[in-house]
């Protein structure tokens, strides 16, 4: 895995600042890493310029830089990239772990960084965090000690178990311009490994079907007597419900009413050699007011 440059700038340059920080009114998240790319480099630059903002006491660029690695939204990206499943669990985390997050942002780092953007040459845990992504967006991780990730904990006995300097644990993505943090604990609620997904056919799942809502005809294909054939292909979770339904092939104003419909069905779990899977499955449904 490729490293970047070393940051040489003092941590305690860093933490120095971090008494100021947290009397910072509120700011917009206008996303402060507009101007950082998408590479090791990138990061390794935002990451540094935090330090100097730190170095030259000038707390609100420093707060403005770390408040950039928030996710906007809340965690709504965890629910469209991980799924509703997994990722409405992360984000639920994601928003508990949010107001202290900036605080604890304080403690950056100097060291490398380094880029996942393939499971297959990614080591556990990162392979996972990657197969569990329904389209692999990168992950950068920080090497404070050069090789391999740094904690320093507090001498506190009161707050032992706190990280004060080093690597915040977790991983940086790049997403919406910028880039954002995401807490360890956050993505400690994926599964061990991504669920077996498999494609049946509409003939095998209707024995599944226990919640069927009819579609409704749409009043403008009625007017304009529309005909033709909407395709749509339904992924269902390890329950058998709706995890998303997407349009292969048909006429908008025919499909509209379709996915309205398909998006309420409800199937039994499948399970394959006794253990639960994911399933996709294509629906064709053929409108023909021609007569």
């Amino acid at each position: 895995m490729r490293r970047s440059s070393r940051i040489f700038l003092c941590l305690f340059l860093f933490t120095q600042a971090k008494a100021g920080l947290a009397q910072e009114p509120a700011r917009s998240d206008t996303g402060s890493s507009l101007n950082y790319p998408n590479t090791a480099d990138g990061l390794q630059s935002l990451i540094k310029d935090v330090l100097q903002a730190a170095k030259a006491n000038d707390r609100s660029r420093e707060a403005e830089l770390i408040h950039g690695f928030l996710f906007p939204e809340g965690g709504q990206w965890f629910i469209d990239e991980f799924g509703p499943a997994f990722g409405a669990r992360m984000s639920r985390t994601y928003r508990k772990l949010m107001p202290d997050l900036e605080h604890d942002m304080e403690v950056i780092y100097e060291g490398n960084v380094q880029r996942y953007a393939d499971a297959a040459e990614a080591d556990s845990p990162v392979d996972n965090y990657l197969n569990c992504m329904d389209e692999v967006v990168p992950l950068y991780g920080t090497a404070g000690n050069g090789e391999h990730t740094g904690y320093y904990y507090s001498q506190d006995s009161k707050d032992s178990n706190k990280i004060i300097a080093g690597d915040p644990p977790g991983y940086f993505v790049f997403i919406q311009n910028g880039f954002r943090f995401i807490p360890a604990e956050v993505l400690t609620k994926l599964p061990k490994e991504r669920p077996v997904r498999i494609h049946l056919e509409m003939n095998v799942m209707n024995s599944k079907l226990i919640k069927n809502v009819r579609l409704r005809f749409p009043e403008r294909a009625i007017k304009e007597r529309r005909s033709g054939t909407v395709i749509v292909r339904l992924t269902l979770d390890l329950r058998g419900s709706i995890k998303e339904a997407r349009l292969l092939q048909g006429d908008p104003v025919l499909s509209e009413s379709v996915l309205e419909a398909v998006r309420q069905w409800q199937f039994e779990p499948t399970t394959l050699d006794g253990d639960p899977v994911e399933v996709e499955v294509d629906i064709q449904m053929t409108f023909d007011l021609m007569k």
